[in-house]
Formats: C-alpha cells, sequence, structure tokens
C-alpha cells in the first residue's frame, strides 16, 4: 500500500467521507492478512503439526502429525519448516534454539492459534475463595501475570472484549495487596508467591464463558539466526509475541497478534511497576523483515528494534523493514532506539513505509498512560544513523502524540520522512521533538515541513476523535 498514490485524496474530502475511506483502507489491509497463503522455503523437513495428531506420530506428513508446542521443540533441528494446521490452537510458548526455522500454516480455514494462555481458566475448580470478600485465589501457580482476559470469542479485531486491570504494588495508591482489590476486572499477581488473585461477584469460573491468562513469557523466543514465523495468529503472552535477542535475519509475515503484554519488567530501574510487552521486538538486527502483520491491543509496541545502555555488547541495527503492516489499539505502534552504552553501537538502512498505525493510546494497555502515547517513537537514538526513512505512512490519531523524539541528536536529525499522512484532532498535540510540542494548528503544515522535514505529507484534522477507549470497564 502506498499512501502516496492511495490517500492524498482524502485532503478534499468532508469529515465523513476521509473516515469512511479510512476504514475502508483498513478492512482492505485485515483481509490481505487474514487471507494470506503461507509462505515458506523448506530447507530440510516438513513437520506437521495438528490438534488432533499425536506427538508419537513423525510429524513428517499430513497425516501422521505431531500434537504440541513441547514435541515440536524436542524435534527441532536446523532447516526444520512447521506447519501448523489452520483452524486449530495450540497452547503455550516455544524458545527457539536452532538455525534457519521456519513456522506457517497448512490446510484451510482461520490460521492458527498459538494461544500462551496454558488453558482456558473459566473453571470452577481453578478458583477458590480468600478470606476476602469477592476476592478469587486462582489454584494454579502463575509467575507475573500481564493480561486476563474475559470472554474471549476470537473473532478477529473484536477490540471491545475486557481485557483486566492489574493493580501494581508500590504504584497504585493504598494498594496493598489482595485485600485491597475492591472493583470487578482487576486483578494482582503476587511475584513472591506466584499467586493470582481476581475480584469477582461469584466463581469467576463460572461466572466468566472464557478466561484467558498471559504470564510472562514471550510466545516465541528465537535465539539464533534466520527464524521465519508466518500465518500465525498469536496471543495471550504476558511479555513479546515474537522475540529475536540475536535478530540475524528475523522474518514476520502475514500474523495476528492481539491480547498481548502487561507483565511487570522485574527488576527494571531496581523497582517492580514498570510493565511492558510488545507485538515484535528485536535489539540487535541484521536482516529484520516485519511485513503484512495486523496487530492490535498489545499492552506496548506493535513492532521494534530497541536496545540500551543495558545492553554489554556492540550493537548494531541493520537491515530493517517495516512494511505494509496494520498497528492498532497500542500504546506505541512503531518505536525504534538504540541508546548510549559503552560499547559499539550504529544504525543502518531502516526503511518503515506503507504501514497504517491508528488509534494509539486506545488500548486495554493505556489506561491511565493514555496522554503519553507516542504513536512513533524514536526515544534514544544514536549518533551514527545511515540510511532511514520513514515514507508513505498513515498516522492516525493518537491520544499522546504522533511522532515522538525524546533527544536531539545528529541520529535522530537524520531520519527522513516523506509523503506520510498525518491525521489528528485540530488544536490537538501531534509532535513531541526534541523538547518542543507542536498542536494541530492552522500551520500544521509549516511544522511538518520544518520539523519532520516532510514536504510532501498528507494531513487531515478531524472534528473529534470518533473512536472510543477499549480499556477495561471498572465499576
Amino acid at each position: 500500500m502506498s499512501v502516496k498514490n492511495y490517500i492524498k485524496e482524502i485532503e478534499d474530502m468532508n469529515e465523513r467521507q476521509a473516515l469512511n475511506y479510512l476504514n475502508q483502507l483498513a478492512d482492505e489491509m485485515k483481509r490481505r492478512v487474514m487471507y494470506s497463503e503461507s509462505e515458506f522455503y523448506a530447507r530440510a523437513r516438513v513437520i506437521y503439526v495438528a490438534q488432533d495428531g499425536s506427538d508419537e506420530n513423525d510429524g513428517l506428513t499430513e497425516d501422521t502429525p505431531i500434537r504440541t508446542l513441547a514435541k515440536v521443540k524436542e524435534m527441532m533441528q536446523d532447516g526444520d519448516t512447521f506447519l501448523f494446521k489452520r483452524g486449530d490452537m495450540f497452547r503455550g510458548h516455544i524458545l527457539i534454539e536452532h538455525h534457519h526455522i521456519t513456522f506457517s500454516a497448512y490446510g484451510e480455514g482461520k490460521k492458527p492459534i498459538i494461544n500462551s494462555s496454558e488453558r482456558d481458566y473459566a473453571d470452577e475448580k481453578c478458583w477458590i475463595p480468600t478470606d476476602c470478600e469477592n476476592v478469587w485465589e486462582c489454584t494454579e501457580l502463575l509467575h507475573n501475570v500481564g493480561i486476563v482476559h474475559y470472554n474471549t470469542e476470537r473473532v478477529y479485531g473484536k477490540y471491545d472484549e475486557i481485557a483486566g486491570y492489574l493493580m501494581v504494588l508500590g504504584k497504585e495508591k493504598d494498594f496493598t495487596g489482595y485485600k485491597d482489590l475492591k472493583q470487578e476486572y482487576t486483578f494482582y499477581s503476587d511475584l513472591a508467591t506466584d499467586k493470582l488473585y481476581l475480584y469477582c461477584e461469584g466463581n469467576p469460573g463460572k461466572v466468566y464463558n472464557s478466561l484467558e491468562i498471559g504470564a510472562r513469557v514471550n510466545t516465541i523466543r528465537g535465539t539464533k539466526s534466520h527464524l521465519t514465523v508466518d500465518n500465525l495468529h498469536i496471543q495471550h503472552c504476558g511479555a513479546h509475541g515474537v522475540q529475536d535477542i540475536v535478530g540475524s535475519h528475523l522474518t514476520v509475515t502475514n500474523c495476528i497478534f492481539d491480547w498481548i503484554g502487561g507483565s511487570i519488567l522485574e527488576g527494571f530501574r531496581d523497582v517492580n511497576t514498570i510493565r511492558y510487552g510488545n507485538a515484535i521486538e528485536v535489539g540487535r538486527c541484521d536482516g529484520y523483515l516485519v511485513k503484512n502483520n495486523w496487530m492490535y491491543q498489545i499492552y506496548d509496541t506493535g513492532i521494534t528494534h530497541q536496545t540500551g545502555p543495558q545492553a554489554k555488547c556492540d550493537v548494531h541495527q541493520y537491515d530493517a523493514m517495516y512494511l505494509d503492516n496494520l498497528v492498532e489499539y497500542c500504546f506505541w505502534s512503531l518505536e525504534f532506539y538504540n541508546g548510549d552504552n559503552e560499547f559499539d553501537h550504529d544504525i543502518k538502512n531502516v526503511y518503515i513505509c506503507g504501514n497504517f498505525c491508528r488509534f494509539g493510546g486506545f488500548g486495554w494497555g493505556c489506561k491511565g498512560r493514555e496522554l503519553g502515547a507516542p504513536m512513533v517513537s524514536s526515544a534514544y537514538c544514536c549518533p551514527n544513523v545511515q540510511q532511514f526513512c520513514v515514507e508513505n505512512n498513515i498516522f492516525d490519531r493518537c491520544t499522546g502524540v504522533l511522532i515522538y523524539f525524546f533527544d536531539k541528536q545528529p541520529g535522530n536529525e537524520r531520519i527522513k520522512f516523506r509523503s506520510n499522512a498525518y491525521i489528528q484532532l485540530k488544536d490537538y498535540k501531534f509532535l513531541n521533538v526534541f523538547g518542543n510540542v507542536h498542536t494541530f494548528t492552522d500551520d500544521r503544515r509549516e511544522i511538518i515541513e520544518r520539523v519532520l522535514k516532510d514536504k510532501t505529507a498528507t494531513i487531515y484534522t478531524l472534528s473529534d476523535w470518533h473512536v472510543k477507549p477499549e480499556w477495561a470497564p471498572v465499576k
């Protein structure tokens, strides 16, 4: 999708026409992801995985599939391709410890779901009453729960389902533990005991049709080079959907990510109050392609390459491309940084094009911090940046700002913006660049040209948000 070719005309539309046009573009992108065909190159074995398979099978044909992610990990060798059956769901998470691994799909129907909630906790046996009225304890130990998702229907794009509100010890005023849970849809995850507590006027396993719970795990975590993740539907992890700690030739295509993140980033800045969780993340990268994915209702970021002073090695970020992705209801949509550390660090050949970012700050993970949501963020950009271009993207409404640059370093000033669409409310803030906040006023075009150097921008001013926040309703 090219903004230059498809969206420039909205500048001459009335508000109703423009909104309809934006929705049509988003729907087109959704369909392209939902109905995408599998893309994989089989270097070695092709192994089939199905819900009705058996871990006693060899997995080498569609008639002899294996069944679990545990068996996938056990069988894995360099060069393997694992095909998951469409329409099926597989629970758990997986660590990739081999090179040239590919995940994709086979068969017909919806994308196979990789669900990091270990089970559906809408079972009366999963909950026991505590000594506090309407506070229930989960009978299973779960470490660092980031998300509790109520009445999951598994309908693509069902944005208004309910994700609970995590009460964080040391952050929430006057909150001292599970005895202070007082409102529906609030929960508390005790980091010391791994006990999960939920407020509910009745046994949660009976009250709700489904309860999916995401503890602090990464659904797919790569540790070797050349990992490809294609045509999967990833959900319910408390950390990241796909994280690659090596970042050498990671490819993520045609996937759907939803209801991800929210766990505590334990020990970060010596406190246990900061939460996190992204759809797709790398730190270092040497070949990083994220193309034609749809991600929504992510606690933090849709797509990112990021690292900071915590890195204890050289950090090179080379050849990263974010292409034609739809990112909705996230705190950050796109985030990139390579912060100062004592080692060598640089950025080279980054191309961000054709992405549609919308409704920043409106997601379940934004409650209480929505005014600080940055849709596109370069927080700490190292001085050495070469060939970094952001063009032909749509940045459509954010409760914080559309573009955020934290520090005035030469690296940030070398990021080139070209032919992007900027859509925001009249007189509302839309840029926070080098400490200067700019509003969407009559001189917005001059500001975009002067500050971002985007001289071919599409600009549209709305009179109202025309979208409601999908935060957890608390009575």
